[in-house]
């Protein structure tokens, strides 16, 4: 059985191409119908229908959603707030107080503070709107920056830490950093107080080419992005990594050989994008990736055992958004038409909140990198492969961390055994027994018992 069931959004008439930007919480959508060499227009998706924003304007993109399923983006060259409460629309303004011109609003968290940039391309600030009525703030005023300078603020969470693109190098910036009067350019290379970098100094990049498309709402945030990598024999190919604030560690998530993308990720460290390989559609088409297990493992999300997109004649061409649910939104081919882009809407086809514990005995088996690959051998019969979404692989590889400390601490028992001093080993033998007795607790709330197999096989997979 696939991770995932496909739906195609449905999409008005007059229109060439759908790009869907962001899903929420409350599987709802926002993204824009473009008609080339006509007008553009934002749409939001919800319970399996479609309205198109009534935000007055010819050119109008959505870029931005929050749990509100409040929307931001551009419209002729302004930046825009739609309130789903209301229905109401409203110009954000620029740093004079006055209706935003040359501005561009590009996300926006539960609080309704938003992020973007203002100025035109090459020479771009990020900005940060407090509220939508609020004057917008320059996240860089005053900061001695290369000139062209090229800046966008692409993502914020609900903490207020904004996520971007300067000078073509990421930021990710916490609330408060106007303070800082040491502010500059150097807090990209060297983790400050009032920033941290993306990359580190020691990191192999690029810097002509490096972004942060989107950050998550961890107490230490993770970043994704692109970044230009030196690719054999002297070609220069654009990759997506993933960088984890806590660590301070940024990996690739796709070798140079292999250009792409990353667009969004979740609380849980699963990241959405697309990946060339040159074996899609067409000979350059991209196709749509999810990466779970922080980056650890990638899936091909067209594969049968992943989705059941192609036998639904769909060809995804990239992940656009994915929600804490495991619902991913994105772009694709449908029935070998490859002249327009269609969106569509990935539902986890077996939801699981708990994984039986026999789930995690086949992983010590088979820690496998390719979920996307075929059935193991010796898998045992009657549990799915592979393991069910939506993010079971952090849940199975907590119970593993588990399971491990149980199966060590057994060991040390053994040892115990073998002491000669009573007392030494009845002490060592409390302990363990401790640890086995913590650890099996743990493995209780983690782990469904077997009898949930046959049920959550029978899953109905009704669309929410």
């Amino acid at each position: 059985m696939p991770l995932y069931k496909i739906f195609a959004l449905p999409v008005p008439n007059g229109f060439t191409d759908f790009f869907p930007a962001e899903i929420n919480d409350k599987n709802v959508a926002v993204g824009t119908a473009i008609n080339w060499g006509g007008p553009t227009k934002a749409l939001l998706w919800q319970s399996g229908a479609f309205t198109l924003l009534n935000i007055p304007g010819k050119n109008i993109s959505a870029r931005g959603l929050n749990s509100k399923s409040n929307v931001v983006g551009q419209v002729d060259n302004q930046p825009f707030f739609w309130q789903k409460s209301t229905g109401v629309t409203s110009i954000l303004k620029d740093l004079n107080g006055n209706p935003g011109v040359e501005f561009y609003a590009t996300a926006i968290n539960d609080k309704d503070q938003i992020t973007g940039c203002f100025g035109r391309y090459p020479n771009q600030h990020p900005v940060l709107w407090q509220s939508p009525n609020a004057v917008p703030i320059d996240l860089f005023a005053g900061v001695n920056l290369y000139s062209p300078t090229v800046g966008a603020g692409a993502d914020i969470n609900k903490n207020g830490v904004v996520a971007g693109t300067v000078v073509a190098s990421p930021f990710m910036l916490e609330q408060g950093f106007m303070d800082d009067v040491n502010l500059n350019l150097n807090l990209f290379m060297n983790p400050g107080s009032v920033g941290q970098a993306i990359l580190d100094p020691n990191y192999n990049w690029n810097p002509s080419f490096c972004s942060a498309n989107a950050i998550n709402n961890l107490k230490n945030p993770q970043v994704v992005g692109d970044i230009l990598r030196n690719a054999p024999p002297n070609a220069r190919v654009g990759v997506p990594y993933l960088f984890d604030s806590q660590t301070g560690l940024t990996q690739d998530l796709a070798s140079p050989l292999e250009p792409g993308g990353s667009s969004d990720l979740n609380d849980s460290g699963d990241v959405v994008g697309n990946i060339i390989t040159g074996s899609g559609f067409g000979s350059f088409d991209p196709i749509a990736v999810l990466w779970t297990f922080n980056g650890l493992v990638r899936t091909d999300l067209n594969h049968p055992t992943v989705s059941d997109a192609q036998i639904n004649d769909w060809h995804l061409l990239s992940g656009e958004s994915i929600n804490n649910k495991g619902f991913i939104v994105g772009f694709g081919y449908l029935n070998g038409d490859t002249s327009r882009a269609l969106p569509w809407l990935l539902r986890p086809a077996i939801q699981v909140t708990k994984i039986p514990l026999e789930y995690m005995f086949p992983q010590m088996l088979w820690p496998g990198q390719a979920y996307d690959g075929p059935r193991p051998k010796g898998w045992p019969f009657g549990i799915p492969f592979p393991i069910p979404s939506p993010n079971p692989f952090q849940i199975v590889g907590r119970g593993l961390k588990h399971l491990d400390n149980m199966l060590t601490s057994k060991k040390v028992l053994e040892l115990a055994n073998g002491l000669k001093n009573e007392k030494g080993r009845s002490g060592i033998r409390a302990i363990a027994l401790g640890v086995i007795e913590e650890e099996m607790k743990i493995l209780k709330k983690l782990a469904a018992p077997p009898t949930q197999v046959k049920k959550i096989k029978g899953s109905s997979g009704k669309r929410n």
